[in-house]
């Protein structure tokens, strides 16, 4: 995890550097780095999965999970969606 200056990481809010592969046999733990740049405000209740990076001048909403690289000067928000005919979960 590496971090820039000037950011705020709220209340209740995760960073995961690591995770499990649910499609490999055995469940194989594997680790990637998260990097934030400066000036970001991580909003309360938040998640960031691994491999994730955040660009400087980020906004990241309360209850947001970030799955993909944010670019700089972004306000960021991805809500969690069910698709119940296929169940599968996507984001979106």
């Amino acid at each position: 995890f590496s971090c820039g200056d000037e950011v705020c990481i709220s209340q209740n809010s995760v960073i995961y550097c690591g995770s499990h592969d649910i499609y490999s046999g055995n469940f194989s733990f594997y680790g990637k780095s998260v990097r934030f740049g400066s000036k970001i405000w991580l909003g309360s209740n938040s998640v960031v999965m691994p491999g994730v990076a955040v660009g400087d001048n980020v906004v990241v909403y309360p209850g947001t999970v970030v799955t993909k690289s944010i670019e700089s000067g972004v306000r960021y928000r991805i809500r969690f969606q069910y698709d119940s005919v296929s169940d599968n979960r996507m984001f979106g």
